[in-house]
């Protein structure tokens, strides 16, 4: 997504509908949000969950794509793993195994 590029054998490939193939030399890589905002940097996790017995995993999952006519104004802020408190979530601080992420977004002309 954020190269916009996708190699045809690749088995997520759309297949061609309606007599047409899709073309990803047409198409905008995408840009994230958080990376935009933060210099290139992603969030350090946006989800932190433990199943059963599992260990945690603590990682990026959700992101804010972007095509390039949109301007990133802010991100909402993300804690570091380092001042997680009460881990995994879902816990009493945070209802979800997922961090609620947010941007503030201008369509540029």
């Amino acid at each position: 997504l954020t190269e916009g590029k996708l190699d045809q054998s690749d088995v997520t490939y759309p297949s061609p509908k309606y007599g047409m193939e899709w073309d990803s030399d047409k198409i905008s890589p995408f840009r994230s949000a958080y990376a935009v905002a933060n210099d290139g940097i992603e969030s350090d996790f946006t989800n932190y969950a433990k199943v059963k017995d599992d260990e945690p995993f603590i990682g990026t999952l959700d992101y804010i794509f972007l095509s390039p006519e949109w301007k990133v104004k802010g991100v909402k802020s993300l804690e570091h793993r380092s001042k997680i408190v009460n881990p995994p979530f879902p816990n009493e601080e945070e209802p979800s195994d997922h961090y609620l992420i947010a941007a503030d977004l201008e369509l540029e002309n």
